[in-house]
């Protein structure tokens, strides 16, 4: 069974479509959670506690929760980190101390701070995922554009708002019986973090319900519903406390399925955007919206993501922020024409399904972080501390043990005669070949003696002592010092093996071979080729100077123990002939099975 990817997705605070995300991106080769610092009803709570309350809040945030994050890389199994990039210290503290966990870092931006430099993120990370065009463009104009990156909107379930999703069509609440007595414009921070512009919301409002407060559309009034909470519903509030109280309803925040309920039941949702909004990507409020059939009256900027999405896509009415009058207009005309407000509905449903559908995304996700994974070790190289672990394992590890070197070399000679050592083409690097050099441990084959079934045979006494002690490796280390080899990484296998792999498996080429690795301390010989191939692409994804020092530690244990010798039926490893793919419901590889064949030399 070949190992799970583990991804892990950081946020100070806690977020739904990060959840969802999640959700979707784990799989039976996938394995992907979300660590968060507090929850969104904890933020709220502190914001409504005044200045220090909420300066605490982004203390706890900022400062506490990041340090926490990369000390808990370090020692965790979480081989992708995907981190929102605000606050920024967050990211750029996973970036700089990836020496010291080398993980993959990839920082999600939604948004620009003010005074905040990008550049040394978008150079740093190992991937950037920007979550709208227009906020893409002007980031990498003026900070420079990443190695790798991405566009990906949030995302929303569209499935949730399918009649099987929702439950009965009937009303199930007085709020819900209300709404189907309406023409409802949804004007929530409930469902749309767009709705900025509460001052321009709160004039159109008015002016609408003292213009239009009786006329009728489909024999039913205009009504504003707002959900939920906080200063800027407050101040809603109190805008509209002339209003008649049959033209608009404040509810407290809904749980989540009686806000889809409700969101199903709305025929327009207002989003209000100020007029510097243009770089904000589109909400995971209004992808929502769109996702359950709901007509968009806007007040966005024309070259923003969310004006441009409703006029080319005519999910609705596009006017100029701060223009209240045309708001009201948009309003007057959806209510008079129902049928111009349908067909928006119905296409915005589609827009969402084809484009910010949440199953789609994820796979968008998987490809990308797939794509990081892969370039970065292939242009990653080996760094010079590394080498120099390296140069002085290898002339210490050959000064220490070259009496022992010297007698394996006299039994050898004694007992199998010339040469005393095995010489073999190896993959290096990139698959770039070079000689690897053992001590022999198998006499020459007699006639009908070729083939995996007679390595028992020819393995001598003294070959079976030096497999089983790893004093027949010794000599590799002279390959370490010529730089052909690493101490520590994937171990070197036959150069028949490379046009055999996929393209998963082929990773472990990105890094040097090592005399050891990290699939030699966990099971080496005894374990499956998948298997050895799963743990040989994890060290390539989370390799570190640290790492490897604990790898060499915890292969001297092995030596002493003797574990992991040998395959089960075989001396060494059966030949690997190929992959056998089985695949999960989404088209994804999820084991990998090698065919017995001839002998590998491994």
């Amino acid at each position: 069974m070949t190992r799970k990817l583990s991804i892990k997705l950081i946020s100070s605070v806690k977020r739904d479509r990060l959840q969802r995300l999640a959700a979707r991106l784990s799989s039976s080769r996938v394995d992907a959670r979300v660590e968060y610092a507090m929850a969104p009803e904890r933020w709220r709570e502190l914001r409504a506690q005044g200045r220090l309350a909420h300066l605490w809040g982004r203390l706890e945030g900022s400062a506490r929760f990041p340090l926490q994050v990369v000390v808990d890389a370090m020692v965790g199994d979480s081989e992708v980190l995907i981190t929102t990039a605000n606050p920024p210290l967050l990211s750029r503290l996973l970036v700089a101390g990836r020496h010291l966990h080398g993980r993959t870092v990839i920082a999600v931006v939604d948004e620009l701070l003010e005074g905040v430099d990008y550049g040394s993120l978008f150079a740093g990370a190992d991937g950037i995922v920007f979550a709208g065009d227009r906020l893409a463009e002007h980031a990498m104009r003026r900070f420079g554009a990443p190695a790798r990156h991405a566009v990906l909107p949030t995302g929303v379930e569209v499935a949730a708002f399918s009649p099987d999703a929702l439950g009965a069509s009937g009303p199930e609440s007085e709020l819900e019986r209300w709404c189907d007595r309406h023409v409802v414009a949804l004007c929530s921070s409930d469902a749309t973090d767009e709705s900025e512009d509460w001052a321009t919301l709160a004039e159109a409002g008015a002016e609408y319900v003292a213009r239009y407060g009786a006329a009728r559309g489909e024999g039913k009034p205009l009504v504003f519903l707002v959900a939920g909470a906080g200063p800027e519903v407050d101040g809603l509030r109190q805008a509209w406390a002339g209003m008649p109280t049959e033209r608009v309803r404040f509810e407290p925040r809904l749980s989540q399925r009686a806000h889809d309920r409700v969101l199903a039941r709305a025929a327009i949702v207002v989003a209000t955007r100020e007029p510097t909004s243009r770089l904000e990507p589109l909400s995971p409020g209004v992808q929502a919206a769109m996702a359950a059939g709901s007509a968009l009256v806007t007040a966005a900027p024309r070259d923003s993501d969310l004006g441009d999405l409703v006029t080319r896509h005519s999910l609705g009415i596009r006017v100029d922020p701060g223009d209240h009058r045309a708001l009201v207009d948009a309003l007057r005309r959806y209510v008079t024409k129902p049928r111009a407000r349908q067909a928006a509905a119905r296409r915005a449903k589609s827009v969402a399904r084809e484009h910010y559908d949440m199953p789609r995304l994820a796979g968008q996700w998987r490809t990308f972080i797939d794509q990081v994974r892969s370039e970065r070790s292939r242009f990653r190289r080996p760094s010079r501390a590394k080498r120099g672990l390296d140069l002085l394992g290898a002339g210490v590890g050959l000064a220490l043990t070259a009496p022992l070197m010297l007698g394996a070399a006299a039994a050898v000679r004694a007992t199998m005669g010339s040469p005393v050592l095995f010489e073999q083409r190896r993959p290096g690097l990139f698959g770039k070949p070079f000689s690897m050099m053992k001590f022999r441990t198998m006499r020459a084959p007699r006639p009908g003696e070729e083939g995996p079934d007679a390595d028992a045979a020819r393995l001598t006494k003294v070959g079976a002592f030096l497999r089983k002690t790893s004093i027949d490796e010794l000599p590799t280390l002279l390959n370490v010092l010529r730089g052909d080899l690493s101490l520590v990484g994937p171990r070197p296998l036959l150069m028949r093996y490379l046009e055999r792999y996929d393209a998963e498996q082929a990773r472990r080429h990105d890094v040097p071979p090592g005399v050891t690795g990290w699939a030699q301390i966990n099971g080496r010989n005894a374990l499956s080729w998948p298997e050895k191939f799963s743990h040989d692409v994890w060290y390539v994804d989370n390799t570190t100077f640290w790492r490897d020092l604990g790898i060499l530690a915890r292969t001297l244990k092995k030596v002493v123990v003797r574990d992991g010798i040998s395959s089960a039926g075989h001396v060494t490893m059966p030949e690997f002939t190929g992959a056998e793919e089985t695949r999960d419901d989404d088209g994804v590889v999820i084991d990998l099975t090698a065919r017995a064949g001839e002998s590998s030399g491994a």
